[in-house]
């Protein structure tokens, strides 16, 4: 049934029309086969929102992981989609505007090593750099932001230390060569840019070297190669 109310408001005409429910809906019939699968769903459709799960004192317990592995439905282990985006994620992992690699790895390296899936959302960008890549000095020209590091690349997060300086730091367990050639790049959260030349001795051992670094991207790769292999 349809009915039409007309009337002025402040002056303006008015038209309002009503429309009854059974005129929008009618019953139907469904049927369904459960017998058919029509498709499978991938299993990083599910997950949870793990609310503090970036921080070490929660993540380090593995009742706590275990207990998001059954809220998730694989209580037995493998793959376990968790979502990190609570607001305070920024404020754990960063202070005075840049990254605390320190926090962010005894956050997240539990869940790692226990084969989470980790989505996480930011609600803010936090500025300056935020991450290295070291790459051999034979693909650094086609080296991109974010692109699958090379063979024989190694990358790891950054800290700015002053105004124009950044520290950089690799483990033992990293591919890098001695006596080879290697072009270090800064990344930020947009873009990532050769800075430096690093030379690594020929000696074994553990080295460190301040570099004269420069945003000038294309000067670096091009004294890269004119300055001709270390090997």
């Amino acid at each position: 049934m349809l009915a039409r109310i007309l009337g002025t408001l402040r002056g303006i005409p008015v038209s309002v029309i009503l429309v009854s429910f059974s005129a929008l809906f009618a019953d139907v019939t469904v049927s369904v086969d459960w017998s058919k699968v029509k498709r499978t769903v991938d299993p990083l459709s599910y997950g949870v929102n793990g609310s503090y799960a970036y921080m070490a004192n929660r993540t380090g317990n593995a009742a706590y992981r275990a207990g998001i592995k059954y809220a998730i439905g694989k209580p037995e282990g493998g793959t376990s989609l968790l979502r990190l985006h609570r607001q305070g994620l920024i404020g754990a992992w960063s202070s005075g505007g840049a990254w605390n690699s320190g926090t962010i790895i005894g956050g997240l390296k539990p869940l790692i090593d226990d084969k989470f899936d980790l989505m996480i959302g930011f609600d803010r960008a936090i500025g300056g750099v935020s991450s290295f890549v070291i790459v051999p000095v034979e693909h650094a020209r086609g080296y991109t932001h974010n692109a699958s590091l090379p063979p024989g690349a190694v990358q790891g997060l950054a800290r700015e230390t002053g105004p124009t300086t950044v520290a950089l730091t690799t483990n033992r367990d990293n591919r890098l060569v001695n006596g080879r050639r290697y072009v270090v790049f800064l990344s930020w959260p947009r873009e990532s840019i050769p800075v430096a030349v690093l030379d690594l001795p020929a000696a074994a051992g553990d080295y460190s070297a301040t570099l004269a670094a420069t945003l000038d991207g294309a000067g670096v790769l091009a004294r890269s190669a004119r300055q001709g292999s270390s090997e």
